[in-house]
């Protein structure tokens, strides 16, 4: 049989287990709701984000993306034409530049350490797009890279945001 005082220790251990289990309780669902919380907060803004975006590629002079300029001939067909496409997706007009840098030597930097032969200024509303020609002649024989830079305005400041490398062997006939 159990005393007074055993009987009144378990009744009281009972009621501390009893509070305990609660605050167990709340304290998983707290916890749980802060973490998907933070979850849907963090996917909100991830996806949002992800929603911007810019596109930026080359097209040839039938403004395909087939037939480029791979090797040309001195004096038949070394100037030629090439499209930069530039897509706005970004959630604000799009202000920067186009840069083509043109050089025989190895790039093994971007952005590359030559001065541009040709640039081009844009402005670019939310969704819409720009189709920029950029007419190249390359009066020497060699191994070309030709490198459009897309230089983006953030904040008064242009920042190099994507570049393309399109390669050109010019040849004698």
């Amino acid at each position: 049989m159990k005393t007074r005082h055993e009987k009144r220790l378990k009744k009281h251990f009972e009621q501390i287990m009893k509070f305990s289990n609660q605050n167990i309780h709340i304290a998983s669902t707290l916890i749980a709701l802060i973490v998907v919380s933070t979850l849907l907060v963090y996917s909100y803004i991830l996806i949002n984000k992800g929603d911007e975006y810019i596109n930026f590629y080359i097209l040839d002079q039938n403004r395909r993306a087939e037939k480029y300029p791979e090797v040309v001939i001195l004096g038949k067909n070394n100037t030629f034409t090439v499209f930069v496409v530039v897509e706005n997706y970004m959630k604000r007009t799009l202000t920067g530049e186009v840069l083509l840098k043109i050089t025989d030597k190895p790039v093994y930097t971007f952005p590359a350490p030559v001065e541009p032969a040709q640039s081009f200024y844009l402005k670019i509303d939310i969704g819409k797009s720009m189709e920029i020609p950029f007419e190249v002649t390359l009066n020497m024989t060699g191994k070309f890279n030709l490198i459009f830079e897309l230089w983006i305005l953030n904040e008064e400041k242009y920042e190099l945001d994507k570049f393309l490398v399109l390669n050109v062997d010019v040849k004698e006939d």
